[in-house]
């Protein structure tokens, strides 16, 4: 998980940080997967038993983990 976006004012705001992942993510020569984003829907979603990519699949949420599975894929060369 990494940020937070109000609903009130759109202003994105790092909860955790976000200079200590990518620090430490460089540090030991891997990459930094994906930014997941706080949002009270991923897990109400995930309560009804439907992923964010099939609930909301236009969301920019659901992009984040289609994002994350397509470049996991090509990692795994599938």
């Amino acid at each position: 998980m990494s940020a937070f976006t109000c609903p009130n004012c759109s202003t994105t705001h790092s909860i955790f940080g976000r200079e200590g992942v990518i620090k430490k993510c460089d540090e030991m020569d891997i990459k930094l997967l994906a930014d997941i984003p706080l949002h009270p829907s991923i897990c109400e979603d995930a309560d009804r038993g439907k992923p964010t990519v099939v609930a909301e699949p236009d969301s920019a949420r659901a992009q984040v983990f289609k994002d994350l599975a397509a470049d996991l894929r090509k990692q795994l060369q599938f």
